[in-house]
């Protein structure tokens, strides 16, 4: 519902108003991720771990079952005086976000620890990119700002990115997520020889197993692209977990793939907007 008791026309664009924060309960979600060079016959996320440019690459992405995601470091020296933003759950599935200052290689600890993190970004001033690859994970060993156990690994953001990658997401508590649509691209480096990738789709409510929400499989010999509104939202209820991932017939294949919606309150009629942005 549009709060237009302060404005003197009513009829607005839904979307519009929602994003200008004008909509009580309301904001949009736009998630997208990206993995390079999938793990040949196995089903691998689509995120920043699925990526040639980690040194140890990470193709099965792995969710905490505590709130113990509570540590950020850089695999550069370089990388200190960033103001990162991390948002995700707590312990009690609700959305916290939180602004910490990065140490280069050293550790820097978390203001409140996570059970869920969906997405990272550097809001620095100008000039203060990050030049390594910016880990959060759960606290373990380091070599050179790199987490050794890389199971513990819940969000990296890349070199030259400043934002993460990845097309995961939980729906915080007392909030559902109405998504209308969903899209994935794949592409082939070199070659003519047609591929496949399987994508799937699936969900779960908190702690309990995955459901495949939507299969297809795209076939490529240059790139394919696979795009689905949903005239009919699909919703996703509080505490719900999504994600994408995809299974290659050869090597050589990268996937993104996203989606976009609505995060509503489930009391939306008696709560004020929230500003939560990609």
């Amino acid at each position: 519902m549009v709060d237009n008791s302060e404005h003197k026309y009513t009829n607005t664009d839904y979307y519009l108003e929602m994003v200008r924060g004008r909509v009580r309960g309301a904001t949009p979600v736009h998630k997208y991720g990206e993995a390079q060079d999938l793990v040949t016959g196995q089903f691998s996320n689509s995120w920043d771990g699925c990526s040639d440019e980690i040194v140890t690459k990470i193709p099965v992405y792995t969710y905490s079952t505590t709130a113990a995601i509570d540590t950020m470091s850089s695999s550069s020296a370089l990388d200190t005086g960033q103001s990162i933003e991390i948002q995700g759950l707590d312990e009690n599935l609700d959305l916290v976000v939180q602004t910490l200052t990065s140490n280069g290689q050293s550790k820097v600890t978390l203001i409140v620890p996570l059970l869920r993190v969906f997405r990272a970004k550097n809001i620095s001033l100008f000039g203060s990119d990050i030049v390594g690859n910016l880990y959060i994970y759960e606290d373990t060993t380091l070599s050179g700002g790199v987490p050794v156990d890389t199971s513990k690994v819940r969000a990296i953001i890349r070199d030259g990115h400043n934002q993460t990658q990845m097309s995961q997401y939980t729906v915080a508590r007392g909030y559902a997520l109405y998504i209308d649509f969903g899209w994935a691209n794949i592409s082939k480096a070199g070659g003519a020889t047609p591929t496949e990738i399987e994508l799937q789709i699936r969900n779960r409510e908190y702690d309990k197993v995955w459901r495949e929400l939507h299969k297809t499989v795209l076939l490529s010999s240059g790139s394919s692209a696979s795009n689905r509104p949903y005239n009919i939202p699909l919703r996703l209820g509080s505490t719900y977990d999504i994600e994408y991932r995809g299974k290659p017939s050869a090597s050589g294949l990268s996937l993104s793939a996203g989606f976009h919606g609505m995060l509503l309150r489930e009391d939306y009629a008696n709560s004020s907007p929230i500003v939560y942005y990609p």
